[in-house]
């Protein structure tokens, strides 16, 4: 599903660019907590995040995240106060309200997957890139009235039944003029589901494979995966990183990308590159060599104007890295002091 958006706009270079730099800065440099001295807390032991709900098949990247986790960090408060405020705001302004007796802090985990169309010319400024996401899973903490939730925040919810499954059918901003078709698996979990011809696709649990280093990210409080197997990536996002020295390199190494950051103490973090054969995983550290030089340079150029708390965290991050390649698999850790609230409220 795709958001009607502009052929050029800085809104979207700026989440771009946002996007392209938590990559490449994660891969070069994760994230964590703490002085070099101190190492990052344990993290809590969550469950997995639920893939069963991605398509096998067409999906190429995902990302999970646990409100629930990320709202209990220290100094997150404020910004959950705040969030509530304006989400009343919105929803007022369209005649709907906050659900009774559920935050955001009820909602365990949210998983989706992550699509990129972009469309080329060959002529300069004709370039048109859209973003947006066909799947989606949520899974609350407790058992939830799922019909009376969407019905406070969407108004009128249309009820469709098929082979004594109900879809809920509701309008929303981000789904255009048509209705998004949604289906409660159980009374914790809701779900995007698709549509083949007249007939709604009721998902069945089926994993998608996200490639061997999952396992190692799928506890952490904010995932993220890109599955390059077949080279998607090299061919959609390559050409979009050229500014970004040495990240075209990693992904065309690269079969599966995975990435897990965890916020005990600071923000904390592990990337895991799974590449193509050996060769490829040399060429990935070469890569994230470079990368390291163009975010040394870019820091040495910004440092009077950047914003303090993403120089600390670039600076600390940097320091900190460590990369590591056993076989084919290159893996990149750090760690720096950045609060996940002094994070968010410097990127306001």
């Amino acid at each position: 599903m795709f958001p009607n958006m502009p052929e050029v706009h800085a809104r979207f270079r700026a989440a771009r660019s946002l996007t392209l730099v938590l990559l490449a800065g994660s891969m070069l440099l994760a994230s964590a907590s703490h002085t070099a001295a101190q190492a990052p807390k344990d993290p809590p032991a969550h469950e997995p995040f639920d893939l069963s709900y991605m398509n096998p098949k067409g999906t190429h990247a995902l990302v999970g995240f646990r409100p629930a986790a990320l709202l209990a960090q220290p100094g997150m408060e404020a910004l959950a106060k705040s969030l509530r405020v304006q989400a009343a705001a919105f929803l007022n302004g369209q005649d709907h309200k906050i659900p009774d007796g559920v935050t955001l802090a009820d909602i365990d985990q949210v998983v989706a997957d992550m699509q990129l169309q972009v469309s080329a010319s060959g002529e300069k400024g004709k370039r048109s890139i859209q973003a947006g996401s066909g799947h989606l899973m949520v899974r609350m903490k407790k058992d939830v009235d799922w019909p009376a939730i969407l019905q406070s925040l969407f108004g009128d919810v249309e009820m469709k039944t098929q082979d004594a499954h109900v879809v809920y059918l509701v309008k929303s901003p981000m789904g255009g003029p048509f209705p998004l078709p949604l289906y409660a698996v159980d009374a914790r979990t809701l779900v995007l589901v698709q549509k083949d011809g007249e007939r709604f696709v009721i998902p069945t649990p089926k994993a998608k494979d996200m490639g061997p280093s999952w396992k190692h990210v799928e506890r952490c409080a904010v995932a993220q995966a890109f599955d390059n197997r077949d080279g998607y990536w090299t061919r959609t996002l390559g050409p979009e990183v050229k500014e970004f020295t040495g990240m075209a390199e990693v992904l065309k190494s690269a079969d599966t990308i995975c990435l897990g950051v965890n916020f005990e103490g600071g923000i904390n973090g592990h990337v895991f590159v799974d590449a193509k054969n050996e060769p490829s995983a040399e060429a990935c550290v070469g890569g994230i060599a470079l990368l390291g030089k163009f975010t040394t340079g870019k820091m040495e150029e910004k440092q009077k104007t950047a914003d303090p708390v993403a120089m600390r965290l670039t600076a600390e991050l940097l320091k900190s890295a460590a990369v590591t390649r056993e076989g084919t698999r290159v893996s990149v850790k750090g760690n720096c002091s950045v609060k996940l609230a002094e994070l968010l409220e410097a990127m306001k």
